[in-house]
């Protein structure tokens, strides 16, 4: 197991600022091993088992913020207590080429008596990890040497880096003993006069604690009144226990945040950005008239939703999407206005949405713009006033007086939909003066709906053959036209061939057939043609068949009696499974299951069997439906239930009956 030392950054005024680093060329030395930490033992009752983080001290410097040179480091002391904690000894620790750079790397062993064993330089391992266009992301490795079953470890790492991370995530996989935090803050020193006029009254330190129930110890010096540092230290803080299908870990696990910010109130602060905004969209579409043009070819549609249809297919029509521009494509000029957008035929996925907004608007449709945040990635903390969204979205109101969300600046996203990453998740609202905050909505199971279907022929060696069909709905089909953006044909026959695997894990299939790739508002069919040996048990002159055998199992992760987080799948959805199957001359089916059915607030799961032509032909079919991505801890029951009752449903048994031809 490796051990990911990760950065999240946060972005504030159009630079990253945050937390944590080792100033300068400081010495590092280690801090003496104490009888205390060979003391320190397994204890269940604190959920200490196989290892314990004595320390961890994190260290920052932003005394040259504006310089691009802060320093963060992290020095971490582990007591191993077991074989299976020496995984802790396996280190990883990612960085930004050009962007940041490890300064500094120290780790050591110390046994019990008294030994040192040190990371030689030759063990640490380099290696390229992503890269993207000019971002190249590289990461360090080590491995400690010396480790014994008891033990102490412990590894320093230092980085120099444009801005420092803006989150300390306190709660480990193992307990900590003892967290401490320590920031030096941005002093301004490296700024004109003008400059720190200009910007320092929006710089002001702010940190606040989530997700934990215990108050951080805070120091700040070298006094309250002038402080250059703060000191954050905390103790015994429990492991992090983490459930199959929760909200990601940055969500849920205790932590700090840090930045630079507004001294003025979260609801001061959003209703001021969100008024700063307002006045830069009515500068961006203060020239539009090319948009005039644009709409007076829709003058003549009725209803308003002829109107956003038409804005939202013209636009993704015309315009070149450069957020999803390949690296190597032509550079493209800064957009000043909506009409630079539509003049040049190109603008960023913000910018397409912009033009929508004041297509819309010139309509007299009151559109607003809206910032979403991805949930996998991302959460809302209110009382932290920095910029937190990951995309833009378009409001708009229905003729009933309801609203639509659009996202024309997305790739191959229909009408009316918007990402599910951002399903579920609060809407910044730009312009209006009652609400900073609304709530955006789920979309519904049948939108995202996948119908399956085999149509097999069984012959006299028991083999089956047949055709293969899929039709995806939503965001299911969504998925699959993104992985197929710009493949290449053998990149797009191993997606296939892999999804195919997935879905039907014990047949071969050739023939790979897609439609409906780029109609973005009709779902994507695959077709192929499928072989497959008889998945089922002879006994004598029968065959006993469990139909869904052919397709995948589905899985079960949620066992566990109890639930502490809430449920979190990707999106609402129903799919349907059908399997037919054509009978050689001298079998027929015997004996069918009873059709079953489960359904309860979560979702509904049922299967139906039926035989034709006096038992020369089977039929079954399976549904699946999850009404809903998001559910509370207390809902687990039902999650649970529906599951368990999905599962059980795939042991069902047909019985096939040999007999005489004819």
């Amino acid at each position: 197991m490796k051990r990911y030392l990760t950065f999240c950054w946060f972005i504030f005024l159009g630079f990253t600022i945050s937390e944590t680093a080792l100033a300068g060329k400081e010495t590092f030395e280690w801090l003496p091993v104490t009888e205390a930490d060979w003391e320190v033992r397994a204890d269940s009752a604190q959920g200490i088992h196989d290892a314990v983080i004595l320390f961890e001290k994190i260290f920052c410097n932003d005394e040259k913020l504006f310089d691009d040179k802060c320093y963060y480091s992290i020095y971490q002391r582990i007591r191993i207590l077991s074989p299976e904690g020496r995984k802790w000894g396996d280190v990883t620790a990612p960085y930004v080429h050009k962007k940041q750079k490890i300064e500094e790397i120290r780790a050591r062993a110390v046994l019990p008596n008294g030994q040192e064993v040190l990371l030689p330089a030759e063990q640490i391992l380099e290696k390229e990890i992503f890269k993207s266009g000019e971002i190249k992301i590289k990461q360090k490795s080590f491995s400690i040497p010396g480790m014994a079953n008891d033990c102490i470890i412990e590894y320093f790492i230092k980085y120099r880096v444009p801005t420092t991370p803006g989150i300390w995530l306190i709660q480990k996989e193992i307990h900590l003993k003892k967290g401490e935090f320590t920031w030096k803050f941005y002093q301004g020193g490296d700024l004109t006069v003008w400059q720190q006029l200009f910007i320092m009254g929006d710089m002001k330190p702010n940190y606040l604690w989530l997700n934990t129930q215990k108050r951080l110890n805070v120091e700040q010096r070298p006094s309250l009144k002038n402080p250059e540092e703060v000191i954050f230290t905390i103790d015994d803080v429990p492991a992090f226990e983490s459930e199959p299908y929760a909200t990601p870990d940055i969500v849920l696990k205790a932590q700090l945040r840090d930045y630079y910010g507004s001294a003025e109130t979260p609801a001061a602060y959003w209703g001021n950005l969100s008024s700063s905004l307002n006045d830069f969209l009515g500068g961006f579409t203060q020239k539009d008239k090319k948009v005039s043009e644009i709409v007076e070819s829709f003058r003549t549609l009725n209803s308003r939703e002829e109107k956003v249809r038409a804005a939202y297919e013209w636009l993704q029509k015309n315009l070149k999407n450069t957020t999803y521009a390949e690296d190597d494509e032509q550079d493209f000029k800064d957009n000043n206005s909506v009409d630079d957008v539509i003049k040049r035929g190109y603008g960023s996925a913000e910018e397409i949405n912009i033009a929508f907004y004041d297509l819309l608007r010139e309509m007299n449709i009151d559109a607003k713009i809206v910032y979403l945040i991805d949930w996998q990635e991302n959460f809302l903390v209110y009382d932290a006033k920095y910029w937190q969204f990951d995309r833009s979205a378009v409001r708009v109101p229905d003729e009933k007086g309801y609203y639509d969300f659009y996202c024309p600046g997305e790739q191959y996203l229909a009408c009316g939909d918007i990402p599910w990453v951002n399903e579920g998740t609060p809407g910044f609202l730009i312009g209006d003066m009652n609400w900073n905050f609304i709530d955006i909505p789920f979309s519904e199971a049948r939108s995202n709906r996948t119908n399956r279907s085999l149509t097999l022929a069984m012959d006299d060696q028991m083999q089956l053959r047949g055709p293969m069909a899929e039709k995806l709905k939503g965001h299911a089909a969504r998925t699959v036209r993104l992985r197929l953006h710009e493949a290449t044909e053998v990149e797009k026959l191993n997606y296939l061939q892999e999804r195919f695997s997935e879905n039907f894990p014990s047949s071969k299939a050739d023939s790979f057939r897609v439609e409906g790739l780029q109609e973005v508002d009709q779902p994507v069919n695959i077709h192929c043609n499928v072989k497959n040996d008889f998945p089922g048990i002879q006994a004598g002159d029968r065959l006993l068949l469990k139909p869904y055998n052919l397709f995948s199992a589905h899985e079960n992760p949620f066992n566990s009696e109890t639930r502490k987080y809430s449920i979190m799948f990707e999106y609402a959805r129903e799919i349907i499974e059908s399997l037919a199957i054509e009978l050689p001359e001298q079998w027929k089916v015997e004996a069918l299951p009873p059709d079953s059915s489960f359904a309860n607030p979560v979702g509904l799961c049922q299967v139906v069997f039926r035989s034709y032509g006096e038992g020369k032909s089977l039929s079954v079919q399976r549904v699946f439906k999850l009404n809903g991505p998001s559910w509370k801890a207390s809902d687990y029951p039902y999650v649970r239930a529906l599951f368990q009752a999905q599962k059980a449903f795939e042991e069902m048994t047909v019985v096939l009956k040999k007999g005489e031809p004819g």
